[in-house]
């Protein structure tokens, strides 16, 4: 089995929405962050659709990735549809300094598809889900936000 999942023409909607918000969000509160992607030719789908095909359990441990859940199941109107995105975003602002510094595309995806998140533990995942929980307070209720 490929351990790089990648989209296709059958690649369910809800995937390419979280995509489009996460490249959303990442342009509007991120934004040298997304210009570098951008000027690196990195598509987000390369690297967020891993992400949300597998629900970030790649990304954390079992507990970290259970805690995760746990917030995204009490999203009730958004969980695991929309919220993911958010937490996405997250990650990336997480890690912007370091990927802004890297100048070669394949070094920039490498990272992005292993961060290094598998070592945090509840408090990073909990800091990680706070300031997710902003991102959606900025932008969900206000949704022209996340329109083009």
């Amino acid at each position: 089995s490929n351990p790089h999942p990648t989209p296709t023409k059958t690649t369910p909607k809800y995937k390419k929405l979280l995509t489009h918000t996460l490249e959303t969000i990442t342009a509007r509160t991120c934004t040298p962050l997304h210009a570098h992607l951008t000027n690196l030719g990195v598509p987000y789908i390369q690297f967020s659709f891993r992400w949300f095909n597998c629900l970030l359990v790649r990304e954390f441990s079992p507990p970290t990735t259970c805690r995760l859940w746990d917030t995204c199941l009490s999203e009730a109107d958004s969980g695991f549809s929309t919220f993911l995105a958010y937490v996405a975003a997250s990650m990336l602002a997480r890690f912007k300094g370091e990927i802004c510094a890297m100048d070669d595309v394949g070094d920039a995806l490498m990272r992005l598809q292993d961060l290094g998140t598998k070592g945090w533990g509840e408090e990073d995942v909990k800091v990680l889900v706070g300031e997710a929980f902003v991102l959606k307070t900025l932008f969900e209720g206000s949704k022209a936000h996340l329109e083009g």
